[in-house]
């Protein structure tokens, strides 16, 4: 019998092999099985002859499989009720655009996203009062403090906490904030006064001391590592609201990064994979090599099989990995009709009132949707989502656990927001494919784990009967 092709546009199947299995993924639905020999035969047989008569058996296998049902599966991605703009209600606040650091992949060159300078106290406040009245009938609120290295303004971010809270409450509004750091000029009064106002505090740390070293290294030259592994420690000792993000590339090795940071006690990690730069020439610097993104992959599945296996819940609880949370996507957590809010209820605001798509887009012209003396930005072309609205998204198998990419690494590659970055579309792939066969390989006693420490809803799976 005929295999049908990769992806069956028909009833958005794709299939594909690892380690010797043959494995389904139903795209709309998103959710993944095994193939049995069976099973194979009678997906195969109802793509080529799906007029055939069938038995009562296969007709409920079929409709489990989601193979027969083609209305409710084009339901499932259906975007048209989100395409009206929501409001905004969180923002990246650029208090300066200045660093001490000069890591090697930053986007933000150096972190002065082109014109560089400090926020004034006038313009942070009404920042402020700009998301409040954005924000509409939205009762929560959010702000998250970029640089640069926003703590070469820490001053300024205490004025702003203080003020943003006073008008939250006089505007019936709760308000929650961030601060990302690279973790140098943490001490005691500052982590005091973020852990007094509940702010989260992310600190960009590699892991590896020769890593961090070599791709994050002072303005100086001199090392990084030595200043940030105090400042986490004293983090760690003030019961802090704390995680780490790595950036992976060629350079550094996820499990070795893992590893160090587990060993300084930090137990929240997240991480994003290197983007390359773009030139003054608007060129792109370097294309990346993403092979050895694609082996850690492949070590993320084998490493959350084992502490399945080994039911180790609260090394389970610290995994954020790409594989990871496709698997999780696979077994009921929610589905991404869009990569990330960007241009829907969040955007950036730089150190003069420009407004920006996102943070990573801050001081790019081509990227300015508006200003806080202006009003509402202008956003309407993010509305719709890629995966409704571009023939490669639409036809993907990795549509609901990627949402259409990251405009930004879009962007990068192609000079469109929309066009799908190549490199960005094989990494999200494999994690889905591996994001599958984590899901079709569990047992009953592996989804009830699972279940009973809530990493995934307690709802049947659609091909229980096999």
């Amino acid at each position: 019998m005929k295999n049908p092709n990769p992806i069956d546009s028909q009833a958005n199947l794709y299939f594909f092999r690892y380690a010797n299995k043959d494995y389904m993924i139903n795209a709309n639905m998103l959710w993944a099985c095994e193939l049995t020999r069976s099973i194979k035969e009678l997906v195969y047989r109802y793509l080529e002859q799906p007029d055939t008569s069938w038995t009562n058996l296969e007709k409920t296998v079929i409709n489990r499989l989601g193979i027969g049902n083609h209305q409710q599966l084009v339901k499932t991605t259906d975007c048209s009720s989100n395409h009206k703009q929501i409001s905004i209600n969180s923002i990246a606040l650029f208090v300066i655009q200045e660093c001490n650091m000069s890591c090697t992949y930053c986007y933000g060159v150096e972190g002065r996203y082109g014109s560089g300078g400090k926020m004034d106290e006038k313009t942070a406040y009404s920042t402020v009062d700009w998301l409040i009245k954005q924000s509409n009938e939205n009762k929560e609120l959010q702000i998250n403090f970029f640089g640069g290295e926003p703590l070469l303004a820490f001053d300024l971010v205490e004025k702003t906490i203080n003020y943003a809270e006073t008008k939250a409450k006089q505007n019936n509004k709760k308000i929650s904030f961030g601060l990302n750091t690279n973790g140098t000029l943490l001490n005691q009064k500052i982590i005091d006064f973020l852990k007094q106002h509940n702010t989260s505090i992310s600190v960009s740390f590699d892991g590896e001391k020769a890593i961090q070293d070599k791709v994050r290294p002072l303005k100086n030259g001199k090392s990084s590592y030595d200043k940030i592994v105090p400042n986490l420690k004293l983090l760690l000792s003030s019961d802090a609201q704390t995680h780490v993000h790595t950036v992976l590339s060629e350079r550094n090795d996820l499990e070795r990064s893992e590893k160090a940071i587990s060993n300084i006690g930090i137990q929240s990690m997240t991480y994003s994979i290197e983007t390359p730069l773009r030139t003054e020439s608007n060129t792109v610097e370097h294309k990346r090599d993403i092979s050895e993104i694609l082996k850690t992959l492949s070590k993320e599945k084998q490493k959350i099989m084992r502490l399945i296996t080994d039911r180790n819940s609260s090394e389970l609880s610290r995994q954020n990995g790409l594989v990871w949370n496709c698997a999780k996507q696979f077994l009921g957590a929610p589905k991404r009709q869009y990569h990330c809010n960007a241009g829907r209820n969040y955007a950036a605001v730089s150190v003069s009132g420009d407004v920006y798509l996102c943070h990573r887009f801050v001081g790019d012209k081509k990227h300015k949707v508006g200003s806080i003396s202006h009003g509402k930005p202008i956003l309407d072309d993010y509305q719709k989502s890629n995966i409704e609205t571009h023939p490669t998204c639409r036809n993907c198998f990795a549509k609901l656990t990627c949402g259409g990419g990251c405009y930004h690494e879009n962007f990068t590659a192609n000079d469109s927001d929309f066009e799908p970055n190549e490199d960005f579309c094989k990494i999200q792939r494999k994690a889905t494919e591996l994001g599958a066969v984590v899901t079709s390989q569990l047992d009953q006693s592996d989804l009830k784990f699972l279940q009973a420490v809530d990493f995934i809803p307690k709802q049947p799976c659609p091909i229980d009967l096999f």
